[in-house]
């Protein structure tokens, strides 16, 4: 997974975070054709799906190139604009045959931006 464990971003801005999944038992390619990905922001481990904030393929998640496992991951302003602190982050895959594995997780910081123009 080439995703960094702690992600920030300011209030409000678009981010795009682009990352490869990859076997860690021999660092190869996760073949993604047909996956589901989730990208999920909580306040708490334990809240509830989707808790702040959720991406899936289709829903601000792109699939940029399944066999080499390349995807996108789009965060709006507005998926942020009322949050504010460390939060909780994780990426899970879903293949094909219902295997289900976390790629990667950290802590999800939302800074304060200083200028409130839009």
């Amino acid at each position: 997974m080439t995703l960094q464990r702690n992600l920030e971003i300011f209030r409000g801005d678009t981010k795009v975070l682009e990352g490869q999944a990859k076997n860690s038992a021999d660092d190869t390619p996760i073949d993604l054709t047909g996956a589901l990905l989730w990208f999920t922001v909580k306040k708490k481990r334990s809240d509830v799906d989707p808790g702040v904030l959720q991406k899936t393929v289709g829903s601000g998640i792109l699939i940029t190139d399944a066999l080499q496992g390349e995807f996108k991951i789009e965060v709006a302003p507005s998926d942020t604009a009322s949050l504010n602190g460390r939060f909780y982050w994780d990426l899970q895959l879903k293949n094909t045959i219902g295997q289900i594995f976390t790629l990667a997780s950290g802590i999800f910081n939302v800074v304060i931006d200083v200028t409130k123009a839009t």
